[in-house]
């Protein structure tokens, strides 16, 4: 249950991040310019960028990963908290 948060919560800032680039495109955009052209290339790149992010994700070998374990020797290891 707590890896699919590595996917969604990645998601929803990048879909945070989008739709306040969407509306400032539609917004402030000049009439007459590229923008309507820019927004679809923006949904095209995104959407693949989601895609390639999912396939991603289901393709780690999450029941083989040690999670805690790594994130215990990267703290321990760390000079930022540990400093000599």
């Amino acid at each position: 249950m707590f890896y699919i948060l590595i996917l969604i919560i990645p998601l929803l800032i990048y879909a945070a991040l989008s739709a306040s680039i969407l509306f400032h495109l539609k917004r402030y955009g000049i009439a007459g310019d590229f923008t309507k052209k820019i927004i679809a290339l923006f949904f095209a790149v995104s959407i693949l960028l989601i895609l390639f992010t999912a396939w991603s994700f289901l393709n780690v070998p999450w029941d083989k990963l040690k999670l805690t374990a790594m994130i215990q020797n990267a703290l321990k290891n760390s000079p930022i908290f540990f400093q000599q």
